[in-house]
């Protein structure tokens, strides 16, 4: 399974040194992940699935966020293995629809849990299956080689949009409703934010705010 992650926060300190290196922030429209489609696991046409929760999992749909207190995790995990074990069939090995659905459970589970040490990034994140028909695919990190699989917009569904993995076809436009540039001088902040004003409207993005980063940069 993978898990693509995000953050309430589109302007933090933190998370520019972290992963940025003076890079962007695409803020997203909210909610367009909100509602999944049945069943839980939506095969899309190069084999990358979007999971959803099984029924009575006690853990939601779509964008989930990420929790950092000793308290809401704990009552997160009493939640989630309670319900689990009101499911009639859980304890049948020959059921395949359980065993995946406990897994998932429990994926989906692990996916929103964070030291507290992290509770400034205000993550929040969306987990995905891979397919055997999924190509994964591999980038370089300062940890060694990472693993990931594509994915975008998909046209399988109506409104709103919902990520799915990139196929042959155009994927629908990313439902992006701002860009903020990273912390820089006044000009290169005004450079930048140029550039990213002209390569948006190049990709179809008419009229999407572009701004600066406001935290002061140091010399």
């Amino acid at each position: 399974m993978f898990v693509l992650s995000a953050s309430h926060n589109e302007d933090s300190l933190g998370l520019w040194r972290n992963y940025s290196d003076g890079g962007y922030a695409v803020g997203l429209a909210t909610g367009f992940l909100g509602q999944v489609p049945t069943p839980s696991h939506v095969t899309y046409p190069t084999g990358a699935s979007l999971v959803s929760n099984p029924a009575r999992s006690g853990v939601g749909q779509g964008w989930q966020d990420v929790l950092y207190t000793e308290d809401s995790q704990n009552e997160l995990i009493h939640e989630t293995f309670a319900n689990l074990l009101e499911w009639p069939s859980l304890h049948d090995p020959e059921d395949q629809m359980t065993r995946d659905g406990v897994m998932v459970s429990l994926a989906m589970l692990a996916c929103r849990l964070k030291h507290p040490a992290f509770i400034e990034e205000a993550e929040v994140r969306v987990l995905f299956d891979r397919l055997p028909t999924t190509k994964t695919e591999y980038r370089v990190s300062p940890a060694g080689l990472v693993p990931y699989i594509s994915v975008g917009a998909a046209r399988t569904f109506t409104e709103p949009p919902r990520f799915s993995s990139l196929t042959s076809d155009p994927p629908d436009a990313l439902p992006i409703r701002s860009l903020t540039c990273g912390p820089d001088d006044p000009i290169g902040r005004e450079r930048r934010s140029g550039i990213a004003t002209d390569a948006l409207r190049d990709f179809g993005y008419e009229g999407v705010p572009v701004y600066g980063s406001d935290i002061p940069l140091r010399e």
